[in-house]
Formats: structure tokens, C-alpha cells, sequence
């Protein structure tokens, strides 16, 4: 279905740091008064999208995977943690393996669980998932939709537990995370302290960090702070057909994330570690990926204020790339900011 997959993402991109910290600071502030007056009828639980996968931003693969860690991954000696989980198209693959492996004895009830969090907050450039289903054109902007994805997800309980959180605040209440499910830092509002809260919490040997949307031009984020941690990590597998990275953790994440500075500025990041960090992920991962790598570095140098090298740049690599998708992403979403690159 047109609009689910990594390459169709849209992201919101009206609000930056502080301002996203106070958009969903008051949002949350008064979230209790517009519990229970969603009108969810016609809407079959759960939702699945034309190609039979759970409705949502994400690709079979991925909902695949999620679905065999859970099933045959999963030791249980950590939490399952899945931060930015929509309506949950990949909580219930997880919940669905979880269960299968609780079932089959290999995990105790208390061990098949995943923790999904989310601000669960309406947006229009969310629209382009939900196009064609029961749900568009039926969420207003700044609509709570956590609703939706507790209907969604009930037939995996108790294997899902869906948490209404802002992560900009939320403080991870203590004790070791064996997966840290990703799909979240697109700002640094929220990227701070997420690495700051949540990545000391892995422990090496034990646990994976996957980045859901890594080969996605948005999260050029995702590769500076990959290649900052890069002698804790090793890289496990490209999800095929996805946006997804996952990550070995082999080192201990904590002395990096205490000396992370709280109010990091995606805008203020050096040119020297931009391209030290590309030089490093082109090294690492498959050539197959580089188009969305080299696509994100643009994007970098857009957020950095740097417009000039970012053509240069398209310029220099339109050949090779120019019929990517994830070109066209990125040159659709910047001409819709204004934003034009040379012809």
C-alpha cells in the first residue's frame, strides 16, 4: 500500500528542539480530557494493510523480523523496549513471537512482554500512512490517537504494554534493556534524552539497539552518534527491504552517554564529524544502502545551515543516485520547503 513503507515517509518538520519540548509538553499537560471521545466504529481490529502487513509505517521485513526475535531471540534476562511504535505494526509481530515462545516454554509470562511508548500525538504528514484505510481523513491535527493503537493491539495482550509517554521528559524507570527498538529520534529534543535515559540501560554481550528508519535521509542523526559509538557496537544485520539497522552493543554505553551533553543542537554539528561519520558508515555498511546514507548526509548539511556544500554534493553524486527513491524523497520534501537543488 502506497505510503507505508520507509521510502514514503513524511516527517514533521515545523517544530525544532525547544519547540518540540513545549509542543508536546502542553499537549500532554491536558491529554486526560480527550481520553474516550474517539469514535473507532468501522474500524476492524487489528488493522492490516492491501499486502496483508499490520498498518503503519513499516515494511513485512521488518514486521518479519520483529516477529522472529520475539519468538526465538528473546532471552527475557531484559526488557523489550520499542520507543515510537505508532499503532503498533511492529508491537504485535513482537507481542505475536513473544507469545509463540511463552507458549512453547522458552519464556517465562513475565519475560514476553514488549514495552511500547509513544507521544501518540496527530500530525497531517501522518496522513500518507493511513491513506486508503478506515482511518483517513479522520484524525485532526493534534488529536491523541493512543486509543487506536490500545484497540489495535488488544488481541496481544498481555504480551504488549502500551505507554502514553513524552520523551522528551520520560525518565526509563531502571533495569537492563535487551532490545532498544528505535523510531523516534527525529529531533534533538527527543534524541537527547533518549540517549541519555535509555542506551545506558543495554549491557554488553546481551543487548541489540535496532534503528528502526537508519536508511531513511530524516535521521542523519542515527549515523553521527553510530559512528560516536562505534567501538561499542558492532553491526549486526541491514534488515532487507527496510530502513532498519541492528546493532550488537559489545561495549559499555554509560561513560558515553554521561559525557553526552543534554543540549546537543543537531544545527551546531561540525562539518569535520559529519564527514568522519559518513566516511565511517559508507566502510561499514552495504553499498546497497549508500544512496539513503548519501541522501541523509545532504540532509545534514541542510540542517546545519550548509546549502551550498549539500548541491555540491548533489551534484557530485546525481549520477550515480539520481533514480533513488531516496533522492526523490529528499528533493520532494526540500522543494516543499522551499528548498530547490540544481536541474
Amino acid at each position: 500500500m502506497a505510503g507505508t513503507g520507509p521510502l514514503a515517509r513524511r516527517r514533521c518538520a515545523g517544530a525544532r528542539g525547544r519547540r518540540v519540548r513545549e509542543k508536546y509538553g502542553l499537549a500532554m499537560a491536558g491529554r486526560g480530557a480527550t481520553l474516550g471521545r474517539m469514535d473507532l466504529s468501522g474500524i476492524v481490529f487489528p488493522m492490516r494493510r492491501a499486502d496483508g502487513g499490520y498498518l503503519g509505517m513499516t515494511t513485512l521485513q521488518e514486521q518479519a523480523w520483529c516477529r522472529d526475535y520475539g519468538a526465538r531471540r528473546h532471552t527475557g534476562a531484559g526488557a523489550l523496549v520499542e520507543l515510537g511504535c505508532f499503532f503498533g505494526s511492529l508491537t504485535i509481530p513482537f507481542a505475536e513471537g513473544l507469545r509463540a515462545a511463552a507458549l512453547a516454554g522458552r519464556l517465562r509470562p513475565e519475560q514476553a512482554v514488549v514495552d511500547a511508548y509513544d507521544v501518540f500525538w496527530w500530525h497531517h504528514s501522518m496522513e500518507e500512512a493511513v491513506a486508503g484505510s478506515p482511518l483517513a481523513g479522520r484524525l485532526r491535527e493534534g488529536e491523541w490517537f493512543v486509543e487506536i493503537c490500545r484497540a489495535n493491539t488488544a488481541h496481544v495482550l498481555p504480551y504488549a504494554r502500551i505507554h502514553w509517554e513524552d520523551l522528551t521528559t520520560y525518565q526509563w524507570p531502571g533495569g537492563v534493556i535487551e532490545l532498544l527498538l528505535l523510531d523516534c529520534l527525529k529531533y534533538d529534543a527527543v534524541t537527547n534524552p533518549v540517549v541519555r535515559g535509555f542506551f545506558p540501560a543495554t549491557r554488553p554481550g546481551l543487548s541489540r539497539i535496532a534503528h528502526q528508519d537508519y536508511f531513511h535521509f530524516y535521521e542523519w542523526w542515527s549515523h553521527v552518534i553510530t559512528f560516536e559509538q562505534r567501538d561499542l557496537l558492532e553491526i549486526e544485520e541491514e534488515v532487507p527491504h527496510s530502513g532498519m539497522l541492528v546493532l550488537r552493543v559489545t561495549g559499555d554505553l554509560g561513560p558515553y552517554c554521561s559525557a553526552y551533553d543534554p543540549q546537543r543542537a543537531f544545527a551546531r554539528t561540525p562539518p569535520a564529524l559529519i564527514e568522519d561519520a559518513y566516511a565511517w558508515n559508507y566502510r561499514v555498511i552495504q553499498p546497497a544502502n549508500h544512496d539513503a546514507l548519501t541522501a541523509a548526509r545532504m540532509w545534514a548539511y541542510i540542517q546545519t545551515g550548509d546549502l551550498d556544500t549539500a548541491r555540491r554534493l548533489y551534484a557530485d553524486t546525481r549520477a550515480r543516485y539520481g533514480a533513488s527513491p531516496h533522492y526523490a524523497m529528499l528533493t520532494g520534501y526540500c522543494a516543499s520547503q522551499g528548498i530547490a537543488f540544481p536541474g
